[in-house]
């Protein structure tokens, strides 16, 4: 591996031809170690790949694979890092639509939880249709539920309506039943009306996530925190 990966070193100047031979015998190479890793703990894969990135920071492959061995951690700041510098290493004529849609999914993923929510609406709006047309129904729920839970923390009441509208579409086109990404998407929807004012539909949301015996704690604490909608709240003046 180190070989061909210092071949391009010492030879960078491919055409777009030559280039695609290239990445493909790099390709079987890198997933070969990927079988033989695949099985070591999660910690040695990572310091393997660390090092691998270290050495060669112009490769996708190591940024690829930390990528997601950082989601497994739950490291979020170092995901976002290494899906960011996959983009950046991974030629854009060459990059696998799936690898490319999968990445992005972890920085709006990862945007998320390290509460950094402008940045990830943004990457979300800016390829939500083009994602959209790659992703299969069953992934493609995923990517919109956090885009839904990060318009959510913008109170973005627009957009969250028009999101889990195709998010609730999808579940019902594909006869899914309701599951802890419906759970997630209706606490946020709850959360963002409540935020900007609209206590009954907060509440009515948040009353159906409550008749699951498995709930999420979080409604709980919704349920304790929450004031409730006054009798006159339906009435406009």
């Amino acid at each position: 591996m180190e070989f061909i990966y210092n071949f391009y070193i010492n030879s960078p100047n491919f055409d777009e031809y030559h280039y695609r031979d290239f990445e493909a015998v790099k390709n079987g190479t890198e997933n070969i170690i990927y079988e033989m890793l695949e099985h070591d703990d999660l910690e040695q894969r990572i310091f393997y790949y660390q090092d691998m990135a270290h050495q060669y920071p112009h490769e996708a492959q190591p940024q690829y694979v930390l990528m997601q061995l950082y989601n497994e951690q739950s490291n979020y700041k170092a995901m976002n890092v290494a899906a960011q510098q996959y983009l950046k290493n991974k030629p854009e004529f060459i990059i696998n639509s799936f690898d490319k849609a999968k990445t992005l999914y972890l920085i709006i993923k990862s945007y998320y939880y390290l509460n950094e929510y402008n940045a990830g609406k943004e990457i979300f709006q800016t390829h939500d249709k083009w994602v959209e047309s790659i992703m299969e129904p069953d992934d493609y729920v995923l990517w919109l539920k956090f885009g839904i839970e990060l318009f959510a923390e913008n109170d973005d009441i627009s957009a969250v309506n028009k999101y889990v509208g195709l998010f609730n579409s999808i579940y019902v086109q594909c006869g899914w039943s309701y599951d802890d990404d419906v759970e997630s998407v209706k606490l946020a929807e709850a959360r963002v009306n409540y935020k900007i004012g609209n206590l009954k539909i907060a509440h009515s949301l948040l009353d159906e996530v409550l008749t699951y015996a498995d709930h999420s704690p979080l409604a709980d604490e919704y349920k304790r925190k929450w004031k409730k909608p006054g009798f006159f709240s339906g009435f406009k003046f």
